[in-house]
């Protein structure tokens, strides 16, 4: 079936048949990088809000810390802490 329907083609249609078939599968696999990231993302949310609450967190303290930027949580680079300590002397 598949040596008929090459036999019946051009090569120029062959190509055109191999690309628009790569456009595809790198299509598919955008997308479906992009979901699963995305349920990745829900899995660690909720796996944080669970362990907030089994450490008595309240739900406002919750929000405080779910709506904080990620930005806001790393120390600016004038505020890096130097950390000093023994080199095996």
């Amino acid at each position: 079936m598949v040596n008929d329907f090459l036999a019946r083609c051009k090569p120029q249609d062959v190509f055109v048949f191999l690309v628009l078939l790569l456009a595809l599968i790198g299509t598919l696999t955008i997308f479906l990088a992009i979901q699963w990231r995305k349920i990745r993302l829900a899995e660690m949310e909720a796996v944080l809000k669970q362990d907030m609450l089994n450490r008595g967190m309240s739900a406002e303290e919750i929000r405080t810390v779910l709506e904080t930027p990620l930005a806001a949580a790393r120390p600016a680079p004038s505020e890096k802490r130097v950390v000093i300590g023994s080199h095996g002397d």
